[in-house]
């Protein structure tokens, strides 16, 4: 999982570096490694500074990762702010938003956002 670190933060806080491509060949060691850091941390940051693409498939797995992480009770944020592809992957497929979701709780700052 060269594409996938955990760095401890700290104060119950991991940090998923996300770095090369995001696309459908990582999306299970994804979904494996945002499940233990759901089950490890009170507060998931993901940082994407380090990636130079992202997929449907990944945006689609942070998203049900952020979904999972406020049915826990958790947090699930974006360690700085998406650049490049990334940002405009995300934007392309409609992610990037000025209001949440309608799934996404009044109470919950929305991972895109």
């Amino acid at each position: 999982m060269e594409n996938l670190t955990w760095e401890d933060a700290g104060a119950g806080v991991g940090r998923l570096m996300i770095s090369g491509d995001a696309t459908v060949d990582l999306t299970s060691e994804l979904r494996q490694v945002l499940i233990e850091g759901l089950e490890r941390y009170e507060h998931l940051q993901i940082d994407c500074s380090r990636a130079e693409s992202i997929d449907f498939y990944a945006v689609q797995l942070l998203c049900s990762a952020h979904r999972s992480s406020i049915a826990r009770g958790k947090r699930l944020t974006f360690h700085g702010t998406p650049v490049g592809e990334v940002t405009e992957t995300i934007g392309v497929l409609g992610f990037l938003r000025n209001e949440a979701c309608a799934l996404c709780p009044p109470d919950v700052r929305c991972l895109w956002v």
